[in-house]
């Protein structure tokens, strides 16, 4: 018999584990039956971040078009760039190029 981690684990949180699986692919299987799931398909790493950055953004242009409603980004983080590469910061630049307010939450 192979060991696998679930052989580990004591029978309740087994039990939890396994019911929150079975929740989590219902709720996936619902969200991709209503085309509410987007898949992206990037070439990179970097190119994966810059992607989510900018459809989360993008998206809420449009929901809050559809609403008409305000629309602001919210980014949390130290305040300062790490230079090259720094994703929360391309977030705030690609949002505010956008039009969209940028406020922000210091982790510090």
């Amino acid at each position: 018999m192979e060991l696998t981690c679930w052989h580990y684990l004591r029978p309740e949180i087994l039990d939890f584990a396994a019911e929150l699986y079975c929740r989590l692919t219902a709720t996936n299987s619902e969200v991709e039956k209503n085309g509410d799931l987007l898949i992206i398909e990037p070439k990179s790493e970097t190119e994966a971040y810059i992607q989510v950055n900018h459809t989360i953004v993008d998206n809420a242009l449009s929901l809050g078009s559809h609403l008409q409603e305000r629309v602001a980004a919210l980014r949390v983080w130290d305040g300062k760039s790490r230079g090259e590469g720094d994703f929360t910061e391309e977030f705030g630049v690609y949002a505010g190029g956008k039009g969209v307010p940028v406020d922000e939450v210091m982790s510090l």
